[in-house]
């Protein structure tokens, strides 16, 4: 790898990763063949990469204070769908046109549709304290990690009502990511620098 993976998402058409560079100094989007395990492509940014997450044939990023970004990964062409400064690490998720993004500086997740307008904004700092990995499923229940409250919340499609999944007694320390498998409806989920767990949420 040229830069530090910081975020990953599997593209299923071809069987490949795309991979971004989170605080490598060389900021790009790394796209990985899974079979032939080799680099097959590297798309050079002029921002910041974290969080990804795929929208059809597209990639939305978090792409730090240029906001959340869409990018084409066949020609690198780059649309802004959120312009507004945001910070490092952040995550996001979508389903349908719309786009899920933590923001831990402020303790709120934010749902966005592809013109970039908020839908709603979920703040609970009781509940919910520095929210990184996010993801959603096909009903649009948003699936979060509080890194700093050690837990999973689950937040309904409307954003008004919540409920925590997950939490310290479950071996949650400083979770930072998690991806929500929508066909077993299981949640995988990552402590910072440590364990990995998977939770079957039936």
């Amino acid at each position: 790898m040229p830069n530090i993976p910081y975020a990953i998402v599997f593209i299923s058409d071809d069987n490949t990763l795309a991979v971004t560079s989170g605080y490598s100094r060389n900021q790009s989007i790394t796209i990985i063949d899974m079979q032939k395990k080799q680099i097959k492509k590297t798309i050079s940014l002029y921002s910041s990469s974290y969080g990804i997450t795929l929208k059809e044939k597209n990639m939305l990023y978090s792409a730090g204070n240029k906001g959340i970004r869409m990018i084409n990964p066949f020609d690198g062409s780059i649309r802004d769908i959120v312009r507004e400064k945001l910070p490092d690490a952040c995550y996001l998720a979508t389903l349908k046109d719309n786009v899920y993004h933590t923001n831990w500086g402020t303790n709120t997740v934010t749902c966005y549709n592809l013109q970039g307008k908020i839908q709603w904004t979920f703040l609970n700092r009781n509940v919910l304290k520095n929210p990184l990995g996010i993801d959603v499923d096909s009903d649009g229940n948003v699936y979060v990690v509080g890194f700093s409250s050690n837990n999973v919340v689950v937040i309904s499609p409307d954003g008004q009502r919540h409920k925590e999944v997950l939490t310290a007694g479950d071996g949650l320390k400083s979770p930072s990511s998690l991806h929500y498998c929508r066909s077993m409806h299981q949640l995988l989920v990552a402590n910072f620098l440590s364990t990995i767990f998977l939770f079957s949420l039936n």
